[in-house]
């Protein structure tokens, strides 16, 4: 992980702008707080997953509070009256992050996959934002962590890492769009694999009763890293490419759109169409991972042939 201020978004040095709400040093330490909840699981390792959740749910509803930037309620006029309240926008945006962090560490299971999903979100607001030094440092930062993992396999983020770094993914895209320069839909197909995945894999799980916080191998690139083993490619090799493939198919793909101006950021139903046709290839793609992965375990052995009626 990067050291504090490359962590933390920053956009700008100028007082009165998300970067003086983000870097003050309530918001920092809250921050660092859901960061150390994954470190505290990667060495101590006695919290439930439920316990874990919690806490960091508990860490960012105090920094959307802490933050003002993090909710503005005027970006939320298109929100039923309803739920325009700025107490349910302040418990969405904490769900959101919880919900962001849980999503990029179960996403923290090839080389390279969440690093490469961040490198090209903070590339993409470096460029619009004046290109602040923080920001800099923290892609530089990235960058040789990319190289590294990918290459060698040897160096992982663990939880500490995931954490933080899905956390200031999270914060930054609540942010940035208070800004109004970007649609939520172009946030949401940069960072779309690891929240598709997540709602997929729930979802799988609910109809085969089996509890959504279990670790298990069901997720999509665990499917694509088998397939590639068994194409013969070796451990760390199918397990960046796994990393890369999908990193670049789901995040630098929209980055690259928007950077060329293919399709404008605040064009919302371009970018809409754009994720949901996203989604459904995501969703055939995992089906037709899946199939591939139980007739292999079906014709190994590894699992029951389903009886004949």
């Amino acid at each position: 992980m990067a050291v504090a201020n490359g962590g933390m978004p920053t956009f700008d040095q100028a007082k009165n702008t998300p970067a003086s709400a983000l870097l003050a040093p309530l918001s920092l330490g809250l921050w660092a707080c859901v960061a150390l909840v994954g470190l505290w699981d990667d060495f101590v390792d006695r919290l439930s997953a439920s316990r874990r959740l919690m806490a960091v749910m508990i860490f960012s509803l105090l920094w959307v509070v802490a933050t003002p930037d993090a909710v503005r309620p005027e970006v939320y006029l298109w929100l039923p009256e309803l739920l325009r309240h700025e107490i349910t926008i302040i418990l969405a945006a904490a769900f959101i992050i919880t919900a962001f962090v849980n999503a990029g560490n179960m996403a923290d299971g090839a080389n390279g996959l969440l690093s490469i999903i961040s490198l090209a979100f903070f590339i993409c607001m470096y460029f619009d934002f004046g290109g602040h030094t923080g920001v800099f440092a923290l892609i530089m930062a990235l960058s040789i962590f990319v190289v590294f993992n990918v290459a060698t396999g040897k160096i992982f983020l663990g939880d500490f890492g995931s954490y933080g770094l899905s956390a200031a993914l999270a914060m930054t895209a609540l942010v940035v769009y208070g800004t109004g320069q970007y649609t939520m839909w172009l946030l949401a197909s940069i960072l779309s694999y690891p929240c598709v995945e997540l709602v997929r894999v729930f979802a799988d799980r609910a109809i085969h009763r089996v509890s959504p916080m279990r670790a298990g191998n069901d997720h999509s690139h665990n499917y694509l890293y088998r397939m590639l083993r068994e194409r013969g490619l070796g451990q760390v090799f199918a397990n960046s490419m796994t990393g890369c493939a999908i990193a670049i198919g789901s995040a630098v793909i929209p980055v690259v759109l928007c950077r060329l101006k293919i399709i404008e950021a605040d064009q919302t139903f371009a970018w809409l169409a754009y994720f949901l046709g996203y989604v459904l290839v995501h969703l055939v793609a995992a089906w037709q991972l899946k199939q591939w992965v139980t007739r292999k375990d079906v014709g190994s052995g590894t699992i029951a042939r389903p009886a004949n009626r």
